[in-house]
């Protein structure tokens, strides 16, 4: 199952280039790169093998022969988010004070989270999964949250 997981990563950072530049506000950005990480993660991976990756994952964490390796798959993507994250400081897309690698490592906690809720329910709709993303990220990076429909 890391196998998989991390030839799904392979393929998924193949055909990744930087994100911080497609959309003028850095909560698009942001949004737009973790929804396609789960897209991608869910195309390459079935709902029911993601179930018990996780779930053995979650249980062997701790574990050399997995921990490893896992921690090596989440430290790439943090890296990814923090270099985008960055590039988003940079181009004044987030305040000077943003502090790059404390927002990688809750932006990428918020995905994870968020992932696992998706692939764990059977009635869990994309579109309530995006919405929720949007809120995860808006209240990670201090932008404000509108009202439903009004983006």
């Amino acid at each position: 199952m890391i196998a998989l997981i991390s030839a799904s990563d392979e393929s998924f950072f193949a055909g990744l280039s930087t994100v911080s530049s497609r959309a003028d506000r850095a909560v698009d950005c942001m949004v737009e790169f973790l929804e396609s990480l789960a897209a991608h993660s869910l195309a390459e991976i079935d709902q029911n093998t993601w179930r018990h990756a996780i779930a053995q994952t979650m249980a062997h964490e701790g574990s050399e022969d997995i921990g490893a390796d896992i921690r090596g798959i989440n430290k790439r993507l943090k890296m990814f988010i923090e270099k985008e994250v960055k590039n988003l400081k940079k181009l004044g897309k987030l305040p000077p004070d943003a502090k790059p690698t404390p927002l990688a490592s809750m932006l990428f906690d918020f995905h994870r989270i968020i992932f696992i809720r998706l692939i764990t329910s059977d009635d869990l709709p994309w579109n309530s999964y995006r919405a929720v993303l949007r809120k995860y990220v808006e209240a990670a990076l201090h932008v404000k949250i509108s009202p439903c429909g009004n983006e």
